[in-house]
């Protein structure tokens, strides 16, 4: 998420409500690897995704990876 780029859903203001925030999750891009992993080299989607999940819960990534072992997330 990025906020210099021009589209509105690249990244998530202060001002957004509940819902726009949980829309623009909804959307981030991720991969076709059903596997939770945190590698943002190779996986920067689902990194991300993670980095968000650790900043709004206030859990380590390793945490939250091993909490979403075995989820279906195809």
């Amino acid at each position: 998420m990025s906020k210099s780029h021009p589209d509105q859903k690249s990244r998530i203001e202060i001002t957004d409500s509940p819902d726009e925030i949980r829309s623009k999750i909804k959307k981030a891009l991720t991969d076709f690897t059903s596997e939770v992993e945190y590698d943002p080299e190779n996986r920067p989607g689902v990194s991300n995704l993670i980095d968000i999940h650790s900043l709004a819960t206030n859990k380590n990534r390793t945490d939250i990876v091993r909490e979403a072992a075995g989820l279906d997330t195809g």
